[in-house]
């Protein structure tokens, strides 16, 4: 059976449009389904929740939405083992699909899902915080820079203006710009367990940002570790650290032009498990959802742990 979460609202409202288009092709082709629209804020995890719960052999769940759906609804799946997810994106920035390398276009994707080839497994991040609660995560999870956009776009009136005239991608080059300004850089100290299986015990100063990447790129396209797959059994650390306000502007420059790695003030590494410790509250995301602000965190990977169809 498949079961479908449905956020209407995704893409400033088109996913109710996408949803009718593709509930017409599953009528009309007489496909057993049930669906699920989400109602408010972390519906979709409660949703994933219960679906997974069912007496079903075969769970075929599918999201439409965008990349904040998505990671409510793997937050919400209580047994990956039960579970094949199809995605349908439909939403301003769909960095998990492109990172995927899956289809972006809806009805393709949709008819991929049908066809049931799909059966790929990928990687998934996991966030660990102080209090020992976890959050699962797709595309990236991070400190600084990118996690204080993440934070400042949930709420921006500027997003959901620009997201209306197809432009939501500019959001978080205007909130970045604006953030590196006047962000605080401060100094963490970092514990990996490397892809090797060696361990790197290393002082950061000045951090701007670290990402923890399961994907190449997150917010809304910025190929932050242009390596990095969800197939290979790790994550990757991207980082940049130790810039001013002025030359903080050419570190992005050469992050947009994938020109960053193993160059000085970046570091760019694969790991199995990252420790992440400041003496300053840190504000932490999970693709893209803010995760609170704390003063240590713990990213590894979960390998292999996500069928998708």
């Amino acid at each position: 059976m498949f079961y479908f979460i449905v956020n209407k609202s995704s893409g400033s409202g088109r996913g109710a449009s996408v949803w009718a288009e593709l509930q017409q092709i599953l009528d009309g082709q007489e496909i057993p389904y049930q669906y699920f629209l989400t109602k408010r804020q972390h519906h979709a995890t409660e949703l994933a929740s219960e679906i997974s719960s069912m007496k079903d052999d075969d769970i075929r769940m599918v999201v439409l939405g965008g990349d904040g759906t998505i990671n409510e609804v793997l937050n919400g799946i209580t047994d990956f083992s039960r579970i094949r997810l199809g995605v349908i994106p439909v939403g301003s920035a769909n960095d998990f699909v492109t990172g995927a390398n899956l289809e972006k276009d809806p009805v393709k994707a949709l008819e991929r899902i049908l066809s049931g080839n799909g059966n790929k497994h990928f990687d998934l991040g996991e966030a660990i915080l102080p209090d020992g609660s976890k959050r699962i995560f797709g595309i990236s999870a991070g400190i600084g820079m990118d996690a204080i956009v993440c934070k400042k776009a949930l709420t921006s009136p500027l997003k959901k203006v620009l997201n209306q005239i197809g432009l939501g991608k500019l959001t978080y080059v205007l909130l970045t710009l604006a953030t590196l300004m006047d962000m605080e850089r401060v100094p963490f100290h970092i514990r990996m367990k490397k892809k090797d299986g060696s361990t790197m015990d290393r002082e950061i100063p000045g951090v701007i940002f670290l990402a923890a990447m399961n994907v190449p790129i997150e917010g809304g396209g910025v190929p932050m570790a242009p390596h990095a797959s969800c197939h290979d059994g790790f994550l990757t650390a991207c980082s940049a650290f130790g810039f001013n306000r002025l030359n903080g502007l050419g570190a992005l420059v050469k992050i947009l032009t994938k020109r960053h790695e193993k160059k000085k003030g970046f570091l760019v590494e694969d790991f199995q498990e990252l420790e992440i410790h400041s003496k300053k509250p840190m504000v932490i995301h999970t693709d893209g959802e803010y995760a609170g602000d704390h003063m240590q965190v713990t990213f590894r990977v979960l390998p292999k742990v996500l069928r998708m169809l």
